[in-house]
Formats: C-alpha cells, structure tokens, sequence
C-alpha cells in the first residue's frame, strides 16, 4: 500500500477536523494510547481521535477500531465492503451527506460493524481513505 497515495485521497476527498489527524511527529503524543496498539514495522497514518475508548486508526496494515472500549481491528484482508451507513443514518434523523458520522463495515465473515467518525469532511475523506485501501487490496488478490 503506498502511503503517500492514502493520504493524497484523504486530502483531496476530505480534510482534518477537530477529531480527525494525519499522525505525524509534532502530534503523534496526543495518540500515544491508540498507537499503542501498532504491530512493529506498523505505522499510523489517520486517526479520529475523540478519547481513549472511541477512536479509529487507519495504518498501514489494518483499520483499528475502539468503539467504547471494545477492540475492532481488521486486516484490510478482512474488509468484504465498506459504504455509508444509510440506514443508521435516516434512524437517527441524519438527511444531509454533510451531517453523516457512521460507515457500515462488512467483514469477511459477514459481520456488520457501525463505525462512528467526525462529520463532515474529516467523514469523507476517511470514507474515501479505507474505501481507497479496501479496494487497492482487492484487485492485488
């Protein structure tokens, strides 16, 4: 996976919010809990960062999800589709693409997951991100 290219879509499908980071060196302390977590030779790339139990990672290898306190993490391999969580979305009275916060995973086994992100365009530029890695992985299989 190049690096550069996740972060050109992030860029230019989205940007950075208030919750939403490209990890680098002047921030990387403030996610020092979530990066934690990394594998060695894994690397951070985006995070949405809202506290120590609700956070998403986009790495070089993985998606890493908490979502209050429980432990998600998925090998891109792993990832059968990701799209915008429709449903989730109407349900909670959300109309507006702009105001949507939820992805809807779906893993290899089937399983749905709900993932919760800053709306807006940290949204969209995270949406486009894994959707970008999840389907550069696909045709390398």
């Amino acid at each position: 996976m190049s690096i550069s290219k996740v972060l050109s879509v992030f860029n230019r499908e989205g940007a950075e919010g208030m919750a939403t980071k490209i990890i680098n060196e002047e921030n990387s302390h403030k996610f020092s809990y979530a990066l934690g977590f990394l594998k060695q030779e894994e690397h951070g790339l985006i995070i949405c960062y809202k506290d120590l139990d609700n956070w998403v990672m986009i790495t070089t290898e993985r998606l890493l999800i908490m979502d209050k306190g429980m432990e998600l993490f998925f090998s891109y391999s792993d990832i059968r589709t990701v799209d915008p969580a429709f449903q989730e979305e109407f349900k909670a009275g959300v109309r507006s693409v702009s105001d949507f916060t939820k992805l809807k995973l779906i893993d290899k086994t089937g399983g749905n997951h709900i993932i919760t992100i800053e709306k807006g365009k940290p949204y969209q530029g995270l949406f486009q991100a894994i959707d970008f890695i999840y389907r550069q992985n696909r045709r390398t299989k």
